[in-house]
């Protein structure tokens, strides 16, 4: 929870929350880096946070690309 807090009062630059329907499961898009052939596209990833988080990792999967 203290996570999600920060992420959507101060993210970090070029990150942004998309949504956050549950706790557990988040989409979040990175902004491509300036300069490279990734500029001017925004990366949706989920984050899916098991239960005993932070202890064990959350997944991490690509899921497109963010309009």
């Amino acid at each position: 929870m203290s996570e999600l807090k920060r992420l959507t009062a101060d993210p970090p630059a070029q990150v942004r929350l998309v949504s956050h329907e549950q706790l557990d499961r988040w989409i979040v898009g990175i902004h491509g880096a300036a300069g490279t052939l990734y500029a001017n596209e925004c990366f949706a990833l989920r984050f899916k946070f098991p239960d005993n988080y932070p202890l064990d990792a959350a997944e991490v999967v690509f899921v497109g690309i963010v309009p």
